[in-house]
């Protein structure tokens, strides 16, 4: 595990609109394109960030979690009653088949299910989108795109003789895989798309 501070810069516009032109809607090109790095090379990194505050936030809401295991014993109680052919006969009436026929069943499901979302599910649920998106968007605009290029192994496949030759560069970070000259005539080893990294 590793952390450089000086690894995060304010994102500035790699270009400057020429005077007269006309200035393009969006984020300026430097932002972009670091934005785009960042989010593809640390991708893992985010959704395991984002597992984690849902897993801190659902802790801190016990009554989110009772009732949402409730609603989901209703739902599973419901469906056996259609595959099993359940019955409940009280004063000579079948009440799943006479009183609370599949349809009812289903709307007092769905009902029950939309009140627990909204009254105990939605905060929550809204407090780790933005806690996630926020943290995401920081280290994602914040870091350097220089520094997170310098963690990329090589992916090039048909290398020169003289590129074959030379020593693979030492990785600057205890995370960046090293090219792998072993790997085959004019091959490089590649990483996997799903990867930890931890160099933040």
């Amino acid at each position: 595990m590793c952390f450089s501070p000086t690894a995060y810069t304010l994102p500035v516009a790699i270009s400057t609109p020429t005077k007269g032109a006309k200035s393009q809607a969006g984020p300026p090109p430097s932002i972009s394109a670091r934005l785009s790095l960042n989010l593809s090379y640390f991708l893992t990194n985010y959704i395991l960030l984002s597992l984690l505050a849902l897993l801190i936030i659902s802790l801190t809401h016990p009554l989110m979690l009772l009732y949402t295991f409730l609603v989901g014993g209703l739902w599973y109680g419901h469906s056996l009653t259609l595959t099993k052919n359940y019955k409940l006969v009280i004063a000579n009436k079948d009440v799943f088949g006479d009183i609370l026929t599949p349809k009812r069943r289903t709307y007092i499901c769905t009902i029950v299910t939309l009140f627990v979302f909204i009254f105990y599910a939605l905060l929550p649920l809204v407090t780790v989108l933005s806690v996630s998106a926020a943290i995401t968007f920081a280290h994602a605009a914040l870091r350097g795109e220089e520094q997170t290029t310098k963690l990329l192994p090589t992916t090039k496949l048909r290398l020169t003789p003289a590129e074959l030759s030379e020593p693979a560069p030492p990785p600057t970070c205890p995370s960046a895989i090293r090219p792998n000259p072993d790997a085959g005539p004019g091959m490089r080893a590649r990483r996997g798309r799903f990867v930890l990294h931890t160099c933040l």
